[in-house]
């Protein structure tokens, strides 16, 4: 190995992304003292798994891609001896920034879409051992994430129902119905998912541009493109999934 190559080794950063890592013991409790165990909570530690290999070699992987290779533009930006050449990667350099961003909110949705299947599924499952519950299967599939003129169709409302707790009155529960309000922002767009997330989380999107010392006017259909999903959020989330279902297979198993 040249000098070259080890002064290199000193001074390029490792580049990072999203991970999650086994079990601490912090979270080793159940819910709350409503929390109601269930045989279908046997798969709770695949769901938990699955979480972690996800985030840990796909989202994970996606995210250090990004990160090198807007490193490499800017150590070239950097070493740019002419103008040209400066302006060149200058102008890669602002096209990748933005693809960046959309990576981030579409890891976003990633870890929302896995956990939204899994939630269901075991919904339906926890469902089919219990007795003279008025919620029915149809429920669970019809069911959204926001529906508060009707609980029975209501995702968080229905945990409640099957399980005696609410998604929001977990401690994971509030990271997680952010995250679907966030995942409906990505999938749709300007939909009416866009306004709630805006006005409860204002600190995931960027400012309204302002000019001339007066904020432009805010259409909605301009919110989504303002959304910035943070690397940190992005392990927040990933983190809340994996210890929503790490907890219950402890409630279960009381083993790791």
């Amino acid at each position: 190995m040249s000098v070259i190559d080890i002064l290199r080794q000193l001074l390029d950063p490792q580049i990072t992304g999203p991970g999650i890592g086994p079990p601490d013991g912090t979270f080793d409790t159940p819910h709350c003292e409503a929390w109601v165990t269930l045989d279908s909570d046997m798969a709770a530690r695949m769901y938990r798994n699955d979480v972690q290999l996800t985030v840990n070699f796909g989202i994970g992987s996606a995210v250090r891609g990004i990160k090198s290779s807007i490193y490499k533009f800017d150590r070239e930006l950097s070493g740019a001896i002419t103008r040209r050449r400066r302006a060149s990667r200058l102008a890669a350099q602002s096209i990748l920034a933005p693809i960046q961003q959309e990576i981030f909110n579409l890891m976003a949705l990633s870890i929302q879409g896995h956990f939204e299947k899994a939630y269901r599924r075991w919904l339906r499952n926890s469902l089919l051992m219990l007795n003279d519950n008025p919620i029915t299967d149809e429920d669970v599939v019809k069911a959204q994430w926001s529906n508060p003129a009707n609980p029975r169709r209501d995702l968080g409302e229905l945990m409640a129902h099957i399980r005696g707790v609410h998604l929001r009155d977990t401690v994971e529960g509030p990271y997680l119905l952010e995250l679907a309000l966030v995942g409906n922002v990505v999938r749709h767009g300007d939909g009416p998912s866009a306004r709630i997330v805006y006005e409860q989380y204002p600190h995931l999107f960027d400012p309204v541009t302002v000019f001339d010392g007066a904020p432009a006017h805010e259409e909605d259909e301009e919110i989504p493109e303002r959304l910035r999903i943070s690397e940190e959020r992005i392990c927040t989330y990933a983190q809340a999934a994996y210890q929503f279902w790490h907890r219950i297979q402890y409630a279960y198993t009381s083993e790791y």
